[in-house]
């Protein structure tokens, strides 16, 4: 099965060393639409899928082959483990506020034990 992963993959493949502002402007797709397509995060529709081709400079048929190329790289069984996309920033902050928990946490069990002797 297809992923938007593969599809984002293969995206950034055929993107080469252009920006993506560059060729969403040339796909008419707004650069955060882009984006989020690249990072797999959304799956473009056919139509879609057509405008990025065209902001690529390749042919529908391009995109497809390139898509299903990331798709066999993933489910072959000695692929390497894909690379995992730096966490987002929501995530940072659901770190931060658990080591802040956590500091909360174990002072709370200090003082309790402090006041138990």
């Amino acid at each position: 099965m297809i992923t938007a992963a593969d599809v984002g993959r293969a995206m950034e493949r055929l993107r080469g060393d252009r920006t993506q502002r560059e060729v969403a402007r040339r796909a008419g797709i707004h650069r955060t639409t882009w984006s989020s397509y690249e990072s797999g995060s959304r799956l473009p529709s056919r139509r879609s899928q057509e405008k990025i081709a065209n902001g690529l400079g390749r042919t529908l048929d391009d995109l497809d082959r390139a898509i299903l190329q990331e798709c066999e790289r993933r489910l072959a069984p000695d692929a390497p483990e894909p690379e995992r996309p730096p966490p987002s920033e929501d995530l940072h902050r659901l770190y931060y506020l658990l080591d802040q928990l956590r500091d909360v946490v174990g002072r709370l069990l200090l003082r309790a034990s402090d006041t138990g002797r």
